[in-house]
């Protein structure tokens, strides 16, 4: 059942609680409909705290996370352009509040995987060059989410190291056909950070 897949602590506090039940779903394509079921439930639960007050942008943090999840529910349902619109909004964050060092890495490995998944359908159709110009975007929004300050954050799902580094190796057996020369391709990219 998805309700032990979310971590016991985060339940009292429900951003927490939706924001990594959201995307612990949305990484499971045989349960998107409860992914989206989670962020319909946590924006109406969000909507009944506007105007609280917010010293901490805890509800900037809960409303970009959220978008951010919606993108990656959008994004395995092959609603490209919806995930656009929707990485756009979590992308709107204040990059020196708190928020910024959670939610923009994410939306940069969603970012990543859009235009992924856009290359993909570019191929499918015959057209290599947009194919590459795709592929050429999502390596540097893995990239750019690499170089930005990252904070783990288990609740909300965030892991220990920054989840574009593993998109970028990922990203770079697929395009090489192995990982001889990554160690010196990554150290290059944090460097460049």
């Amino acid at each position: 059942h998805w309700s032990n897949l979310i971590h016991p602590v985060s339940r009292p506090y429900p951003e927490l609680y939706f924001t990594h039940g959201a995307r612990i779903l949305a990484e499971r394509e045989e349960c998107l409909e409860d992914a989206r079921q989670f962020v319909e439930m946590a924006r109406s639960e969000l909507n009944e705290q506007q105007g609280e007050e917010d010293p901490y942008s805890r509800l900037e943090m809960y409303r970009a996370m959220l978008s951010a999840v919606q993108a990656l529910v959008h994004i395995q349902g092959g609603q490209l352009d919806a995930a656009e619109e929707e990485l756009a909004k979590a992308s709107d964050v204040d990059p020196e509040s708190p928020a910024a060092r959670s939610v923009l890495p994410l939306a940069d490995l969603y970012h990543g995987r859009l235009m992924e998944r856009r290359a993909d359908l570019a191929r499918s159709n015959g057209n290599d060059g947009e194919a590459q110009n795709f592929l050429r975007l999502a390596e540097e929004s893995y990239q750019q989410g690499l170089r930005a300050p990252y904070r783990a954050d288990l609740y909300r799902g965030m892991p220990f190291t920054n989840p574009n580094e593993a998109a970028l190796e990922g990203f770079y057996q697929k395009s090489h056909g192995n990982l001889e020369g990554f160690e010196a391709y990554i150290a290059a990219a944090k460097d460049e950070g």
